[in-house]
C-alpha cells in the first residue's frame, strides 16, 4: 500500500475538476460507430491505480478554522476494459463511517470528463461533468 497525505482527497479533486465546467448538455448523435477502447484522455489516471492510505482533511463549514483529520483508504482501478475507472473511498467523518464510490470516464462525443459519485451520507448519485483546468 502506498501512503500519501491529502489536503483534499483524490476523489474530491477529480470530481471537482469536472464540476469546474459542469454542463449537462447531451452529446449529438452522429449515427456513426464511436471509437472503441479506452479514451486516450484517461491515460493520466493510470498512475493512480492501486490502494492508497492517506490523511483526509476536511472543514465542516467554511467558517471553521480547524481541519478535521481522519484516516482514509482510496482504491482506484480500471473497469470496462479501461474505458472507465472506479474509485472506492473508505473513511470516517465525526466518528461515523463514510464510504463512497465514483465511476469516471471521458465522453468522446461531448469532449468532457464525466463522473458519478455516491456515498452513504448522501444516498444519491451526483454527476460531475466538464474539463480539467489548472
Amino acid at each position: 500500500m502506498r501512503r500519501i497525505k491529502f489536503v483534499v482527497s483524490f476523489c474530491c479533486v477529480f470530481a471537482l475538476a469536472g464540476l469546474a465546467l459542469a454542463d449537462d448538455k447531451a452529446a449529438p448523435d452522429t449515427g456513426a460507430m464511436p471509437p472503441m477502447g479506452p479514451p486516450a484522455e484517461l491515460e493520466f489516471t493510470k498512475k493512480y491505480v492501486g490502494v492508497w492510505e492517506a490523511d483526509f482533511h476536511v472543514k465542516m463549514a467554511p467558517s471553521d478554522t480547524a481541519w478535521t483529520i481522519s484516516k482514509c483508504t482510496w482504491t482506484w482501478s480500471p473497469i470496462a476494459g479501461g474505458a472507465a475507472y472506479m474509485g472506492a473511498f473508505v473513511s470516517s467523518m465525526m466518528g461515523t463511517p463514510f464510504e463512497g464510490c465514483m465511476i469516471a470516464t471521458y465522453n468522446r462525443d461531448a469532449k468532457q470528463f464525466e463522473h458519478f459519485w455516491v456515498d452513504n451520507m448522501g444516498a444519491r448519485l451526483d454527476k460531475y461533468a466538464g474539463n480539467i483546468v489548472d
